[in-house]
């Protein structure tokens, strides 16, 4: 079969771009031919079918940017008309059989969709965020999560502010009303939507959306060995240095550790400098596998919705414990005293006992992260995902 695996980013960003490579190695270690489609980037993988790729456009960094210029990028958000000419392009020599989307808002757009659906091309949609529902994909807006806009309520994205910059909060908010009030174009064109977290299912049925809805967790490749707990050093953060991801929480616990090392792996605009605080910006994703071999444990103190981060599922198959906000679907992968621990959102205090709990309980730690890796080999590995998926694929090309 060949799968054409759209993403916008085609080069190694998030975890959402982790997915999307190791989905593709799965898919050609399984026979198929992987056809890729993005957006053209200097840092994008190689690929043969690079040529075939949109062009690049800057949406939220246009501040110099003439008026003109401004008016096209929001254009782009809306219906990226260059980006469905190229994606026709590539179809008419590609001719798939199967299209699995990842992230492909705003700089692609919902413009390829009739463009796949002209072509006969099922359509497949992993969702790595809240995209189909939010305005700004993240359910979280003044400092709390967020769920102003359902029934259609996208005017709020607006009185929220919930970019932080009224002109992107307006776009986002007549991007919503016209791709699902107006032209309910997900509703006509994708076949099939996989959610990685039943939390995420549950939302798309809460706010009515209708279409075929799968439950899918992500795989990881699971490590041959780990580090015994007297080993490891450190507790890890890695993430986005912004509001939503707790690391403000995060360093307010570090600041009540000062016999502890914590390492940050991530770059953004929030931080506080502590002396035992290691912050090494954002690094490749070998760094970061390497990172968890030696951590102790991996916080995720998240104050949002989190779907499934994927370094959650990478620290589990390294043995490593992780504590984490009990919120969104985090704890569908963090089993509360039984892989790790889970802690309220936004409290500094309860995340603080939690680490300094494990960290000075070597025995417990190493007991909870050798479960975790029992668990990611029997429910988390590539071939119980490969199964799954394929049967989607099967299914939706039958006809």
């Amino acid at each position: 079969m060949r799968v054409l695996l759209i993403n916008k980013f085609w080069y190694p960003k998030g975890g959402s771009e982790r997915y999307t490579f190791l989905l593709k190695d799965l898919l050609e270690a399984n026979g198929h031919e992987v056809v890729p489609f993005g957006v053209a980037d200097e840092r994008n993988m190689a690929t043969p079918w690079a040529q075939h790729f949109a062009p690049h456009v800057e949406f939220w960094d246009s501040d110099g940017a003439s008026a003109r210029g401004k008016i096209g990028n929001v254009m782009r958000v809306l219906w990226n008309r260059d980006a469905a000419r190229c994606l026709d392009a590539l179809l008419a020599v590609a001719r798939p059989d199967v299209a699995h989307l990842q992230n492909f808002a705003h700089q692609l757009s919902p413009s390829i969709l009739p463009v796949l659906k002209r072509h006969g091309v099922p359509i497949v949609w992993t969702l790595h965020d809240y995209k189909l529902l939010c305005p700004n994909y993240r359910m979280y807006t003044k400092g709390l999560p967020c769920e102003r806009c359902k029934g259609h309520s996208y005017a709020n994205a607006i009185r929220y502010n919930c970019m932080g910059r009224m002109g992107a909060s307006a776009t986002v908010a007549a991007e919503m009303v016209l791709h699902h009030s107006l032209m309910n174009v997900y509703g006509k064109h994708v076949d099939t939507v996989i959610a990685p977290s039943a939390f995420l299912a549950e939302k798309l049925v809460a706010w009515e959306w209708e279409g075929r809805v799968e439950i899918l967790p992500n795989f990881v490749m699971q490590n041959a060995e780990c580090r015994m707990q007297n080993d490891r050093n450190g507790v890890l953060f890695v993430g986005r240095l912004v509001e939503e991801k707790g690391i403000a929480d995060f360093c307010d616990a570090a600041g009540r550790l000062t016999h502890i090392s914590f390492v940050v792996i991530g770059s953004g605009p929030i931080g506080r400098r502590l002396p035992n605080v290691e912050w090494r910006g954002a690094r490749p994703a070998e760094e970061i596998t390497k990172s968890l071999a030696t951590a102790r444990m991996l916080v995720v103190p998240s104050r949002w919705y989190e779907n499934a981060p994927y370094v959650v599922l990478e620290a589990m198959a390294a043995g490593v414990p992780v504590i984490a906000s009990n919120i969104g679907g985090l704890p569908e992968l963090v089993r509360d005293g039984e892989t790790g621990v889970l802690v309220p959102p936004r409290d500094a205090h309860a995340l603080a006992n939690s680490i300094e709990m494990l960290y000075s309980d070597p025995s417990r730690a190493a007991a909870l992260g050798a479960r975790a890796q029992e668990i990611v080999r029997s429910e988390y590995g590539p071939k119980r995902h490969y199964h799954h998926l394929a049967g989607i694929y099967e299914e939706l090309t039958a006809g």
